[in-house]
């Protein structure tokens, strides 16, 4: 009797593991699915883009004075 009761306390661990790690594969794909189909006005995409590249700039320049200095 014993024996089955320890079986089963396994399996529902096991089960909800399993369960909460579906879950959160669920979610992501259901996320990207949405930020695929999402409309996105070009403007945004650009203005991002030009924030970002300014940003990688003014770490590459930084990186690169530090690399003098040494």
């Amino acid at each position: 009797m014993d024996k089955n009761i320890i079986i089963d306390a396994f399996r529902w661990i096991v089960g909800s593991i399993d369960y909460f790690i579906y879950s959160i594969i669920e979610f992501i794909t259901q996320g990207i699915f949405d930020l695929s189909s999402l409309r996105v006005h070009i403007g945004i995409i650009d203005s991002f883009r030009n924030r970002y590249m300014l940003f990688l700039g003014v770490i590459m320049l930084f990186k690169l004075t530090i690399s003098f200095f040494s």
